[in-house]
């Protein structure tokens, strides 16, 4: 099982009620096989997405987000 540092007062104003996972990077992929941790990092990008504009709205691609977290 990764270490992982949660922060469940992040500071999105999107999406108030979300914590901030963060790992180490040699265990970030052991953490997305986590049960649940996949499917919440696709809704949350997904939703962040069709919010509106961002400061990344040029980088905002749903079909890769779809493929990369499918």
């Amino acid at each position: 099982m990764p270490k992982v540092k949660a922060d469940d007062k992040p500071g999105y104003r999107a999406r108030p009620n979300v914590a901030a996972l963060s790992v180490e990077p040699q265990d970030f992929a052991r953490l997305l096989g986590v049960r649940g941790v996949l499917p919440a990092a696709r809704k949350l990008n997904l939703d962040l997405m069709r919010k509106g504009p961002t400061m990344h709205w040029r980088t905002h691609n749903p079909a890769l987000a779809d493929i990369a977290f499918a």
